[in-house]
């Protein structure tokens, strides 16, 4: 474990009284504010010291012919900030406004940037069409690519965090060589600000009070409150994944989404107990909570890793991945309740992608536990076809008294059981992977309401990151798959005429009923960021 004094001197920060992590995170937020200020100052103190340097003459050519200047530095980091978009004035949706999407989005052409230049690696343009959709990184104190253990070089799914200015975040050029475009960043930004915009004050989401949040007509699609903890870390994935943490400066609509982060952290850190848990485990679906809510953190963790806010988040992070590694059930993995004894491909999927981004923020995460779950996943793996059960060979995910055809249940445990092979093995030429691509290749995202559980934000979500990691941003699987997901999705977001629910989805597939229309809204926020959360994975005889 990486202690706290191995990145930053403890004199940088202060413990006062009250809350901790509200006051530490307030405290380096005062502290970046001051920097800011002071950098703000500079070119009128440079221009003081050009009219001294005239009036002392020859002494002052000779100061700034010394070899030790930096002046270059200087000038760098006093370089203005480009003005920020109006998000109202400027984005395709109008304010969120989707009525012109067109029906379909021909697979041999992107349908936005037609004069940009595709590339195959991770870039900066000085144009983005948004670029506030990636956050602005608080770039002045770092923007360092995270060097971790994985495979993958943006944040996110499999980890990895960089900053809007030449990281692995990337730029226009980039976006545009994995399939999305400014209708996908509009759609992202416009669903951020429906969450930002129902944050409870505490800084968690609730899946019911939510509605409290909403002036006038409440927002429809409530879910059952033991998700909350678990959803407000979904919520911090849509912001982080994004490029959002506690320090970023970006306001849309009045609302500042590094202060939205900041809350949603600092919520997490005061519910989570000594043993590392976030929140009290409870009968139900404990590991759902916890997972999600570990996941997010050392999501949050690898942004801020190189800043001096990330000393905040390293060892609750580090304390929540050692939980959840004490409570996997011997050689297998993890269901609802810690150490049970039962193992999900579900709930095992969300404790994979936490180890996942906690080993890629250079934290402490055992091998074995990666090797022990994939003896889970080979267990429910049809090698055959590929098609993975949910807790068995054959056995598909369903909800207590859900009536549903099982021929219309999508391969959702395969879209996942093809992410965590992927992240554990780094090899997309396993043949159990190729199957299942070509099950999943086999249910597009479609958008029928009057045929249960065809419409599944769930699937969707895995299955889209898989299949970008399978062969994105140019493959033909990859292509296929996000040409029907990007359609669906941007057709079915709520928009201006749609009121306080702008920028949101209606919570009508299969989980919703749990969980709600802030789920609905975050999941598929996730699944739009994929074209910058992402990395490529290192493929082996692909």
């Amino acid at each position: 474990m990486v202690t706290p004094n191995q990145r930053h001197s403890p004199d940088e920060i202060e413990i006062k009284e009250g809350s901790l992590a509200e006051q530490l995170i307030a405290e380096k937020a005062d502290f970046s504010a001051w920097l800011q200020g002071l950098l703000k100052m500079a070119p009128y103190l440079l221009i003081s010291a050009l009219f001294v340097s005239l009036m002392l003459g020859v002494m002052a050519m000779v100061i700034l012919s010394a070899p030790n200047t930096r002046i270059d530095d200087v000038v760098e980091i006093l370089m203005p900030q480009k003005k920020q978009p109006d998000l109202e004035m400027e984005l395709p949706r109008d304010i969120f406004d989707n009525k012109n999407l067109p029906k379909d989005i021909p697979s041999d052409q992107d349908p936005v940037w037609k004069d940009a230049e595709v590339s195959d690696h991770n870039e900066t343009a000085d144009e983005e069409d948004f670029q506030e959709s990636k956050g602005d990184s608080m770039d002045f104190l770092s923007d360092k690519p995270l060097k971790g253990a994985g495979v993958y070089d943006s944040i996110g799914v499999g980890g990895g965090a960089g900053g809007r200015y030449g990281g692995p975040r990337g730029g226009r050029r980039n976006l545009v060589s994995r399939g999305g475009g400014a209708m996908t960043e509009s759609a992202v930004a416009a669903g951020l600000l429906w969450l930002a915009r129902h944050q409870n004050p505490d800084g968690s989401w609730g899946c019911a009070s939510f509605q409290n949040q909403c002036p006038g007509t409440k927002c429809e699609g409530t879910g059952e409150p033991q998700f909350d903890i678990g959803l407000t870390g979904l919520c911090l994935l849509a912001f982080t994944g994004a490029g959002y943490h506690n320090m970023s400066r970006d306001t849309f609509g009045g609302i500042n989404f590094g202060e939205v982060v900041r809350k949603a952290a600092t919520f997490l850190m005061d519910i989570q107990e000594d043993n590392g848990a976030f929140g009290t485990a409870q009968p139900g679906k404990f590991m759902y909570n916890h997972s999600v809510a570990a996941y997010a953190m050392a999501d949050l963790y690898g942004l801020t890793m190189d800043t001096g806010s990330g000393v905040l988040f390293q060892e609750p992070v580090q304390n929540a991945i050692d939980y959840l590694v004490s409570v996997q059930n011997p050689g297998k993995a993890w269901r609802y309740n810690p150490k049970d004894g039962q193992n999900d491909t579900s709930v095992s999927g969300w404790c994979i992608m936490a180890l996942n981004a906690a080993e890629n923020a250079e934290l402490n995460v055992p091998h074995q536990a990666f090797l022990d779950t994939k003896s889970f996943y080979d267990d429910v793996t049809d090698d055959a076809y590929g098609r993975v059960g949910y807790i068995e060979k054959g056995t598909v995910a369903v909800r207590t008294g859900e009536k549903i055809d099982p021929e219309n249940i999508p391969p959702s445990m395969t879209a996942v059981g093809v992410m965590v092979r992927i992240f554990i093995d780094k090899n997309t030429n396993d043949s159990r992977i190729k199957n299942g691509i070509n099950l999943i290749l086999s249910q597009l995202p479609e958008w029928d309401s009057d045929t249960l559980g065809v419409i599944d934000y769930y699937y969707w979500f895995y299955a889209t990151y898989c299949l970008n990691q399978y062969d994105g941003p140019n493959g033909p699987a990859w292509k296929k798959w996000n040409n029907s997901m990007k359609s669906v999705l941007l057709k079915s977001q709520k928009s201006s005429s749609d009121g306080h629910a702008n920028g949101s989805w209606d919570a009508i597939d299969r989980w919703s009923e749990e969980v709600g229309r802030v789920y609905a809204t975050a999941i598929n926020v996730l699944t739009l960021e994929v074209y910058y959360r992402l990395g490529i994975v290192t493929r082996m005889g692909h």
